[in-house]
């Protein structure tokens, strides 16, 4: 994934939810990389200050098909 372009799909708000939403991810061969927003010296501070634990990137190509199964987690999903 190193020469990929990587955008990023979902917003965790802390890191159990990315662990859950990069296990979903991944359970449909989608690669993802965390990118957190967190200082492990002040532990959560950032969350507090950010309002989020940080984002979770994929491969562009498979960007769509990541925020479809991001968002149907979040209960935002078409259920039609």
């Amino acid at each position: 994934m190193k020469d990929m372009a990587l955008v990023p799909v979902y917003r965790a708000a802390n890191q159990s939810i990315a662990d859950i939403v990069k296990a979903l991810l991944e359970s449909e061969g989608i690669p993802i990389v965390f990118k957190s927003m967190q200082v492990p010296m002040y532990d959560g501070i950032m969350v507090m200050g950010e309002g989020y634990w940080g984002d979770l990137l994929v491969p562009e190509n498979l960007a769509e098909q990541a925020r479809e199964i991001a968002n149907a987690y979040e209960g935002d999903g078409d259920s039609s």
